[in-house]
């Protein structure tokens, strides 16, 4: 990342991430919320950011 800012999305590399990223938009149209969605990425950047302190 430039400017070691961690990244909006979280990294999506498997079928299985694939399928919980689209779930979870799913959710957000069915519940006409993006709420979701925000703890989505917030669990995708945290998860990034542990992973950059424990290397």
């Amino acid at each position: 990342m430039a400017n070691n800012c961690p990244p909006i999305f979280p990294e999506i590399t498997t079928q299985e991430q694939q399928i919980e990223y689209i779930s979870t938009i799913v959710q957000c149209e069915q519940d006409k919320s993006d709420v979701a969605l925000i703890e989505y990425f917030a669990k995708g950047m945290t998860n990034y950011l542990l992973s950059r302190i424990q290397d």
